[in-house]
């Protein structure tokens, strides 16, 4: 799903710094933090059964009717006994139970909602473990409340700040977290996917979309037609949709492996009066066809060269509007709002798309481990943009990722989040994007990396995975133990918080000292890595940070002028740092334990005064500055680190352009200096 209103590690063997570094230990202090004993989220038992199969018949002739969400329906749902009990406990509410059947015989007294819950008590006949009945529960929805599933007529929908304009009737479903149980009895919990089936029943002239392949359509009275449709895999509540509305529908075909025939069916809905616009593209109006149908299986190409086949034999795309989401990843057939289609939104549905692997194909458990499908379908959003743009725009979009984290950053973790804030933006989407992104730059192998993405979403296919099973199989698949690196992001909240002070002397011994100031965790164990500027060079150098407090040194041949703490390579880390200018190296050696002063209210506005995004153009290498308005300068640099130009820049909101039809295909280094701060960037440029 994605949001509307965005705004142990070990030391890796082998990972070589282009220049080398010693250090010595300083002393640690202990800081006790146990980050397993804030559970917000209910830790739900298994249920003593498994859902098998769900066969729903939705009649939604009443509710074009009536204009509300009220409807009557039948769910077949299979279950197979597990562990010995007396009752089925389904999850329900905002209904009415009709009757009851189970393998055909009725059940009186005819079980009633309580408190959400729908107990069904079993036959004596049917307790034993392995034996799997089918209930068929007949049941109203006879309450016009909003949630789960929703009805809007045509006309003007919302208040003076919300107003929407819509041309026609439309009703649709959204369940994710746990709202199926508002239009379905059913077992709401995410670790229980089974085989379903949708019918819906709708006027004639309305177009329906759910899961997977559509079986059949059929009249079914003079006036209105049933739609059959089945998923072609397993699937989780949440994921379960239905939608309905006098749609224009069209396809294309995405082929997705050069197998005669191995091919994905796209299917695209849309208002009529959205549909066909291809000459209006700058956003003053709907435009469904150009939007949609235009990048949709290039973006599925790309994600596939990262994460391998798509995972169904079909992606539909279907608009909503009021939604008050982003968009929402149901298996197969993706809900997207309205307002994607008057721009350039193709992140949104990299977004989506990149669920139909990870939270889809492979779901979270349970919603603590919510993050292991945001925060991969967030990171998704910076693939895309590399695939299409180049490194430059990916290191943006994880620049852009840490920014609103540091900025709506929460004391909570990221697995776990309360229930009240389980969609966190800037702890479970973007948080969890900057994880994996530093995952992959610890690591220095991109075909180790998503070697071992692709293999767990393909080891976990089409079941669920937890955050521990994840950090268990992906340091298996990356020859890493990441128990330490998986706690200190995932199960710890906040971020480091560094103190560095660095000096030079005289034979050319670099000595750099770091220290730990959070009071979270005693310590973050991670390479910390900077750019070493000297003249028209500048060097990398890594620092294997795994204590408090740590003294690094390292000779080097030359003068350093500058020396940058890496913010692409550690997005999530706030800093402090002193230079040679104001510290002297023989201070570093004998201060070994400097004071701590721990302070969680450091900002990334106190400590980051600009900030320096990257982008390509036709014909140029552009720099987009924003920081108070001190003037400053922009280099650029080659991969050799030789300086090809400078250009000043003078405050807020600036663009730098430098020309770049001179210039070849490759690596680029772009350096920000002002009177307060230096910022660098690296910006691959292709032609």
């Amino acid at each position: 799903m994605k949001l509307l209103p965005i705004l142990a590690f070990i030391i890796v063997v082998g990972f070589s710094p282009i220049v080398s570094a010693h250090t010595t230990h300083g002393c640690s202090r202990a800081l006790a933090y146990d980050a397993k004993s804030n559970i917000p989220w209910p830790d739900y038992p298994k249920r003593p059964f498994d859902v098998l199969k769900y066969n729903l018949t939705l009649d939604w002739r009443k509710m074009f009717e009536t204009k509300t969400a009220t409807f009557s329906a039948v769910n077949l749902i299979t279950v197979k006994i597990t562990q010995p009990t007396d009752s089925i406990e389904l999850d329900a509410s905002y209904m009415r139970i009709d009757s009851l059947r189970i393998n055909g015989s009725l059940i009186l007294p005819t079980p009633q909602i309580n408190s959400e819950k729908l107990f069904i008590p079993i036959p004596q006949s049917l307790k034993a473990v392995g034996t799997e009945l089918t209930m068929s529960i007949s049941y109203t929805r006879d309450t016009t409340n909003e949630r789960g599933i929703y009805f809007y007529p045509a006309g003007t929908i919302g208040d003076k700040n919300t107003q929407s304009q819509i041309p026609e009737d439309i009703a649709f479903t959204m369940s994710e977290p746990t709202d199926a149980r508002y239009w379905m009895p059913c077992m709401d919990l995410p670790y229980d996917k089974a085989e379903s089936e949708i019918s819906i029943i709708a006027p004639n002239g309305i177009e329906t979309a759910s899961n997977g392949s559509l079986l059949s359509k059929l009249s079914y009275t003079p006036s209105s037609t049933i739609w059959h449709w089945k998923s072609d895999e397993p699937i989780t509540t949440y994921l379960m949709v239905a939608d309905a509305s006098n749609f224009v529908h069209w396809s294309q075909t995405h082929n997705r492996s050069a197998v005669a025939g191995d091919t994905v069916h796209l299917d695209y809905y849309a208002w009529a009066k959205d549909y066909g616009q291809d000459s209006i593209t700058d956003g003053s109006r709907y435009n469904a066809t150009y939007f949609v149908s235009r990048l949709t299986s290039q973006i599925m190409s790309w994600l596939e060269a990262r994460y391998g086949d798509f995972p169904f034999t079909k992606y539909g795309q279907v608009p909503a509007q009021p939604f008050y989401w982003g968009g929402m990843e149901h298996q197969s057939c993706t809900t997207i709002n309205r307002a994607w289609m008057r721009g350039d939104s193709y992140t949104g549905i990299a977004h989506e798309m990149a669920h139909q692997w990870f939270g889809d194909k492979t779901t979270c458990e349970t919603f603590k481990d919510i993050w292991l499908n945001e925060g991969f379908a967030s990171y998704a959003e910076a693939l895309f943009r590399e695939l299409r743009e180049g490194t430059g725009a990916y290191s943006d979009v994880i620049a852009n990722k840490a920014y609103n984290y540091f900025h709506g950053a929460n004391s909570f973790p990221t697995y776990d989040p309360p229930v009240d804030n389980v969609f966190n933006y800037a702890t479970t989407y973007c948080k969890g994007a900057c994880v994996l992104h530093m995952l992959r730059n610890m690591l220095k192998n991109d075909s180790v990396f998503f070697h071992g993405l692709k293999s767990y979403s393909n080891y976990f296919a089409y079941t669920t995975a937890d955050t521990h099973q994840f950090t268990e199989y992906m340091g298996q698949q990356v020859g890493l133990d990441l128990t330490e690196f998986i706690d200190e992001w995932i199960f710890t909240p906040l971020y480091p918080i560094y103190d560095i002070k660095w000096a030079q002397n005289a034979n050319g011994r670099l000595y750099v000292q770091i220290n730990q100031l959070q009071d979270i965790r005693e310590h973050f164990t991670m390479p910390i890595q900077f750019f070493a500027y000297h003249g028209n060079k500048v060097d990398t150098i890594i620092f294997d940070n795994n204590l408090r407090s740590q003294l690094f040194w390292e000779s080097v041949n030359y003068n350093i002028d500058s020396l940058l703490f890496d913010e692409g390579a550690n997005p999530l880390a706030q800093y402090i740092t002193a230079s040679s200018d104001t510290v002297n190296y023989n201070d570093i050696i004998h201060t070994r334990q400097l004071a701590y002063a721990p302070s969680l209210s450091v900002r990334p506005s106190q400590i980051l005064q600009g900030t320096l995004n990257v982008f390509t153009e036709a014909n140029s290498i552009v720099c987009r500055i924003r920081m108070p308005s001190v003037k400053g300068t922009v280099e650029l640099f080659n991969s050799l680190g030789t300086k090809l130009q400078a250009i000043e820049c003078s405050g807020s909101d600036d663009l730098v352009r430098f020309p770049s039809s001179a210039l070849a295909s490759g690596m680029y280094i772009v350096r920000l200096l002002s009177e307060n701060r230096s910022e660098t960037r690296t910006i691959t440029l292709v032609k």
